[in-house]
Parts: C-alpha cells; structure tokens; sequence
C-alpha cells in the first residue's frame, strides 16, 4: 500500500486506544461505589470453618468480591459496592431476613 501508516505508528496508537479504555473501564466501575446492587455468587472458596470468600457478577455484569460467613454459592444477594479494586469491587452483602432465616435452619 503507498500510504500504508507506518507499524510503530500504529502499535503506539493501539496503544493508547487500550490504556483509554481501560481507565475509561475503572472510571465506570468507581462510579457504582457506594450503590446496592443484586450479586449471583458463582465461587465459593472456603477459607476456614467460618468463612468464605465469595466471588460473583451483578446484573450489569461487574465482576465482585467479598467475605461471609455463610456459602452463598449459585445465591442471589443484594450487595453495596465498598471500593473498586482492579477489575473487581469489594461488596459487603446485604442479606435480608429472608436469606437469615434460610441460612439459619
């Protein structure tokens, strides 16, 4: 091609088209901290005989994490988003009676 743009060109451009859209990504992300969601909880790895680490996906599809003290794997379970961190969200989990009372018998 006569007016083909040179590769270091092109790499640098695609370059700053990933960063902008990473950070555009993370600005997104930050912009839920503080709101309440719903979670299905997809991963549940025990950490002790109490605890769970929790890892799952909201309806809007952000990735979150957080620690209970209950195995909410494959569970619905509204969340408040704490802080973002990376690509995930650190949430506590917001459990109603409903899930007390199902988690306690």
């Amino acid at each position: 091609m006569p007016d083909r743009i040179p590769y270091k060109i092109t790499r640098l451009r695609s370059k700053l088209v990933r960063e902008l859209l990473e950070q555009s990504a993370k600005d997104y992300r930050k912009g839920f901290v503080g709101k309440n969601l719903v979670a299905l909880w997809e991963t549940a790895i025990p950490l002790d005989q109490n605890k769970w680490e929790m890892r799952g996906i909201t309806d809007n599809y952000l990735r979150v994490r957080s620690l209970n003290e209950h195995n909410l794997w494959n569970e619905l379970t509204p969340v408040r988003i704490l802080t973002c961190e990376n690509a995930e969200l650190k949430v506590e989990i917001l459990l109603d009676r409903h899930h007390k009372d199902a988690l306690a018998s």
